[in-house]
């Protein structure tokens, strides 16, 4: 199943998408147009979904997440939001549509420690091919300030 990561930034490469009912070739056939938007349409609201933390992931430090785009290969700027099913012990790593585990990193390359993602917290990860791994773009749940985590009031002054 062809997804919107396979079309194009070149507008005259997305005469049709391999893969998929999409076809806006030249002098197309008036019945392949419904079907056409349709398409297109089904494969928007699909990165809408993915991108509005619709999906809950499984697994602690382990994590698996369908996405519903039927992905076949990670992409350098894959961006994916999801809703955090359980709280995080140490490091992590995320298969996504069953392409196979990469880790999570955050500030660029360490590794997540337990608690970084807490259950029911949303996060956004985006891949980073070279690296070959996904960053944490979201800020981790129990930052310390201070001495003070995330939600604690602290004193401003003297």
């Amino acid at each position: 199943m062809a997804s919107i990561y396979d079309w194009s930034t070149t507008a005259n490469s997305n005469a049709s998408i391999s893969g998929s009912s999409i076809n806006w070739a030249e002098n197309q056939a008036p019945s392949t147009i419904n079907n056409s938007a349709r398409a297109e349409m089904a494969d928007v609201a699909g990165w809408r979904n993915l991108l509005g933390a619709t999906k809950i992931t499984s697994g602690t430090n382990t994590m698996t997440l369908t996405t519903g785009l039927s992905l076949t290969a990670y992409a350098q700027g894959f961006l994916f939001a999801f809703e955090n099913g359980v709280t995080n012990t140490g490091a992590c790593t995320i298969n996504l549509d069953s392409i196979g585990a990469k880790d999570i990193k955050k500030n660029f390359n360490q590794a997540l420690a337990s608690g970084d993602l807490v259950a029911g917290g949303i996060y956004i990860i985006a891949y980073e091919s070279t690296a070959g791994n996904f960053q944490l773009i979201s800020p981790v749940a129990n930052v310390v300030e201070s001495g003070a985590s995330i939600g604690t009031v602290l004193a401003l002054g003297g």
